[in-house]
């Protein structure tokens, strides 16, 4: 279907004589809506599910608002039925980073922004400072246990995602008249601001555990140089807003790493 006429970029009579350009416009036929074939029965399906979700939804809301124990035991517990249910990693990697800010040595600031580790002793080079080795032994130590569970966590929900077709959906035209466009567009969306969460509590664990072993002579269960540290960099940068504060955090702790 089309339509077809002229075009005239003039008000003036004689200009219009002259200045005159035919027009075609192709006009595209209307998607079909899909029809609706459900019956009662999965409505009602629907219904129990859609309950099922919002109860399984309001546990995971909360397992970052409780104490570790109780976190990890809801989360122990929702795991059992809904280990393919990303967002429920990505509440648990929360809970955890904000247990591994509790003994961070990185991201703790006093009133004056010093770390926990004192800007005199990171300046002059010296690793082997009293305090940080009485620090180390308690913090550093809770340090590597939470930050175990939180890189287990998080690779976990790197290995669900498929980050070539992420790549592959944002790098292509949408289709707004595809079926389930926007749902489509909308769990894609969700998987890619879960990759990031995760890129970025990994890449701060990976910065602890360099910190931890320079400067507390602890030995984290993971080997972490600052090249590790930049590969993560570099893939953040292929999904993530730079922008984002999440991210800027990273990159701001991952800058002070390399100027140490």
């Amino acid at each position: 279907m089309y339509l077809q006429g002229t075009f005239t970029a003039t008000k003036d009579e004689n200009g219009k004589k002259i200045c005159t350009y035919p027009l075609k416009l192709s006009i595209p036929d209307s998607p079909s809506k899909g029809k609706n074939n459900s019956g009662s029965k999965d409505s009602e399906k629907s219904k129990l599910e859609e309950m099922r979700d919002q109860l399984r939804d309001l546990q995971i809301n909360w397992i970052s608002k409780f104490g570790e124990e109780e976190s990890q035991s809801i989360y122990d517990k929702l795991v059992v039925e809904h280990d393919s249910h990303i967002p429920l990693h990505v509440a648990r990697i929360q809970a955890l980073d904000a247990q591994m800010q509790t003994y961070s040595f990185i991201r703790n600031k006093d009133d004056k922004g010093s770390t926990t580790v004192s800007n005199g002793d990171v300046e002059s080079g010296n690793k082997n400072n009293s305090t940080v080795r009485l620090e180390s032994a308690g913090n550093g130590e809770k340090l590597l246990l939470v930050g175990k569970d939180l890189l287990k966590t998080c690779d976990k929900i790197l290995t669900m995602i498929d980050r070539p077709a992420l790549l592959a959906f944002y790098g292509s035209r949408s289709n707004s008249a595809q079926v389930d466009a926007a749902k489509t567009k909308q769990s894609t969306d969700r998987q890619k601001t879960a990759l990031v969460e995760a890129l970025v509590k990994k890449g701060l664990v990976f910065c602890e555990y360099y910190h931890l072993k320079t400067y507390c002579n602890l030995e984290p269960d993971v080997e972490v140089t600052l090249e590790d540290l930049d590969a993560i960099m570099f893939e953040l940068q292929r999904f993530a807003d730079m922008n984002d504060p999440k991210v800027t955090t990273f990159c701001a702790t991952l800058y002070s790493e390399h100027q140490i």
